[in-house]
């Protein structure tokens, strides 16, 4: 079913199985019968991609509607999830996943192609899911019977259930994927998998807050250096990334997510929308990174043209340590927060050597009290080596961090506790 050239094509299918069983492949189903006491369906759909796939079992389904708005129209969209009778621990939360991963890349990136999208549960002789045209064979291990008990505390949200991450990935690739097809050259999996990832990462911060989305970021953090670790190739930038899943995969999630953060969602979002709007479907050429990079560069402000070049076209890292971090009260009750910073930067040059360089760059710093409020939060300029820097706040601090949702890519993911520290009352 896999035509070498990677076309959009038309496709047409009709598909028998056992009675009492459903079959599913990509595409609407247009027409089904019974014969010889066999069930048939017929599959039909245009402009997929030529990967295919077909699944046959005895389901349960869960569906539901929705709608979203599309050029100040109305589109519905059906969702479905088909799941083995006694595997129904987890659909609802992958049903919430679904819905609000349609309704978020809608409304932020462009319409999706088709008015339908399954899950089609399978055994767990593969342990991954896969977004297919408008079907999303999803492995039981990963989803279905997934025991998400221990990402709750007390009845309180401790960590993402990873079932609603994999569904809001897999729902991502009907966009990068489907309709961005890249190139089968260096840096396709940043314009698929990459953009996979950050689409996913912003429906989960509207499932479960920006708290949810640091900590998740922290595990990229370290898994991206322990791949680091373990590669026996020279690191490539993100913008020409070939098989490293680390590099397309976790380092892609912290790059993309701290771009949408310092140029802001709403613009980031736009710049991809049109993106897309300008490569969806687009073939003899397919997309490449070249693009896509040349054109984020041209949204970016001046001062922040260095993010692209640094964080997507070399492999660029940052270590931080704070210390003698003191307050001291005002006059006009306000207080001035005192910090010492030591900043470095790092970066590997064309023979693969890793030195320190110099540095002088934005990052987020952040001033919080007693209660966890957010005091102050901006973008600070700092130089390597280092520095003093005072804050005026309004209300008396207790943690002062650097990088504190973790979207800068780190030197060593275990320097990240160097990344806070309390903050003393001056003697």
């Amino acid at each position: 079913m896999k035509n070498s050239l990677g076309n959009f094509v038309q496709y047409k299918s009709v598909v028998s199985t056992s009675a009492g069983q459903k079959a599913f492949t990509s595409g609407k189903m247009v027409k089904e019968w019974q014969e010889d006491n066999r069930n048939y369906y017929k599959y039909e759909a245009e402009d997929v991609i030529d990967i295919l796939a077909y699944n046959s079992a005895v389901f349960n389904q869960k569906e539901k509607t929705i709608t979203t708005v599309v050029n100040s129209l109305k589109v519905a969209t059906d969702l479905a999830i088909n799941y083995h009778p006694k595997h129904d621990y987890n659909i609802e939360l992958m049903m919430d996943a679904l819905k609000t991963s349609i309704q978020y890349y809608v409304q932020n990136f462009g319409p999706y192609q088709f008015d339908f999208l399954r899950i089609v549960e399978i055994p767990r002789y593969f342990g991954y899911a896969i977004s297919l045209a408008t079907t999303v064979p999803f492995t039981e291990s990963l989803g279905f019977i997934a025991d998400v008990e221990e990402c709750y505390d007390e009845g309180k949200i401790a960590k993402i259930p990873y079932p609603a991450w994999v569904t809001a990935h897999e729902v991502a690739h009907q966009w990068w994927g489907h309709q961005i097809v890249p190139a089968e050259t260096e840096g396709a999996a940043m314009l698929t998998e990459s953009l996979a990832q950050y689409s996913s990462l912003k429906v989960l911060e509207k499932m479960y807050g920006k708290a949810m989305i640091a900590k998740f970021l922290k595990n990229e953090q370290q898994t991206y250096q322990y791949g680091r670790t373990q590669g026996n190739y020279d690191e490539p930038a993100l913008e020409v990334v070939g098989g490293q899943q680390s590099i397309y995969y976790n380092k892609g999630a912290i790059v993309f997510y701290g771009l949408s953060e310092y140029l802001g969602e709403e613009k980031f979002n736009q710049f991809l929308a049109d993106y897309l709007q300008n490569k969806r479907f687009t073939s003899k050429p397919y997309p490449t990174t070249k693009y896509f990079v040349n054109s984020l560069k041209e949204v970016m402000p001046d001062s922040l043209q260095y993010t692209v070049n640094e964080w997507l076209q070399k492999v660029s890292l940052y270590d931080f340590e704070l210390s003698n971090t003191t307050y001291q009260r005002n006059e006009d009750l306000s207080y001035t927060v005192k910090v010492k910073i030591a900043a470095k930067k790092y970066q590997q040059d064309l023979n693969n050597q890793e030195s320190e360089i110099p540095m002088n760059e934005y990052f987020p710093i952040e001033i919080r009290n007693t209660k966890d409020e957010v005091l102050f939060s901006e973008l600070v300029q700092l130089k390597d080596g280092e520095q003093n820097i005072e804050f005026t706040i309004k209300r008396k601090p207790k943690m002062i961090s650097i990088d504190p949702n973790n979207i800068i890519v780190h030197k060593r993911a275990n320097s990240l506790n160097k990344f806070s520290s309390e903050i003393e009352k001056q003697s």
